[in-house]
Formats: structure tokens, C-alpha cells, sequence
């Protein structure tokens, strides 16, 4: 069947409009919480090998990037200074949010002292991240055995700040 009538489209905006598109040649760096972040949970005060979060590193296709610091804020009842002996920053190379030795790279270790504050910063990674291509990292921790019972930890990255990139 057809019709002869003259067939009016019905808008769901009016105008619609297209994204804006904006030339540079300054590149970016999109973060995100990885698509397999870890989910919270139960652990030993000893277990290690813990993955805390995972992170999506999502670089524009303009140029590549080296990132220099990357910073973290703990929260939680639980005391990293104590509670925690390294803290390691790793590539997770097969996208799953678990540290898995032998298939995942270990980027930096933090061995953590007792003046260990909240803030947990990688300094001087100088990872290069080829343009136009995604990155998972992983923050995992390696509990000292300390930890009283119903503690917790938690990290968070609060804004752009936490993180120092440079284009090549």
C-alpha cells in the first residue's frame, strides 16, 4: 500500500543541531572509570595483589601523549601509612580490572612509609600514550597484614588536576 498524502517528519528538537566541531593541535587525554573497575568487596588485612580501581585512558587521535604524574586521593576508614606495604600503578593489558602478573605490566610501585599521607602520587611515570588509542591502568594494593577488621579504602580522582600530561 502506498500513500499519495505528503508525509510531514516530526522533530524531536527544533532546530537539530549537529555536535561542534573544533580544528586544534593540542592533544587530549579522556579519563574514565574503566569498564571493569572493581566492585567493592571483602579481603584479607594480608591479600595482595588487590585492584583498587581501573582507569580508561582514552587519547585524541592529534598527538601522542606522555603522561608524567598521576595522582589519587584515599578515603575510608582504613590507614594506608599502616595498613598498606605497596601500591603499585599497572597497564591492565587485557582490559579485565584484575592485576594478573606475567600478563599485566607494572608501570610504578609506591613501597609505602609510615608518613604516607592520602594522597597517593606517581611521580615521574613518563608513560608515552600512542595518539587515538585507549589505555586501561589498574592502582593495586598489597595489604601489610595490619588492618583491623572493618576497615575500608577507597580511591577517587576528583578532577583534572590529579593528572600531569605533556603532547609530544
Amino acid at each position: 500500500v502506498t500513500s499519495t498524502e505528503k508525509i510531514i517528519p516530526t522533530l524531536s528538537a527544533d532546530p537539530l543541531n549537529g555536535g561542534r566541531i573544533t580544528v586544534t593541535d593540542i592533544g587530549t587525554i579522556d579519563m574514565t572509570l574503566g569498564d571493569n573497575s572493581p566492585a567493592g568487596g571483602n579481603i584479607g588485612n594480608s591479600d595482595t595483589d588487590i585492584s583498587m580501581i581501573q582507569l580508561n585512558l582514552s587519547v585524541s587521535d592529534v598527538e601522542p601523549i606522555t603522561v608524567n604524574n598521576l595522582s589519587f586521593l584515599h578515603q575510608g576508614s582504613g590507614n594506608i601509612a599502616t595498613d598498606v606495604a605497596a601500591i603499585e600503578l599497572v597497564l591492565d593489558n587485557n582490559n579485565n580490572g584484575t592485576y594478573e602478573a606475567g600478563t599485566d605490566a607494572v608501570i610504578a610501585t609506591i613501597n609505602v612509609q609510615p608518613t604516607q599521607s592520602d594522597t597517593i602520587t606517581f611521580s615521574g611515570i613518563d608513560q608515552d600514550l600512542a595518539r587515538d588509542t585507549d589505555y586501561d591502568w589498574l592502582v593495586v594494593y598489597d595489604y601489610a597484614g595490619t588492618a583491623a577488621v572493618g576497615k575500608n579504602y577507597n580511591l577517587k580522582i576528583f578532577n583534572s588536576g590529579f593528572i600531569s600530561a605533556v603532547g609530544d
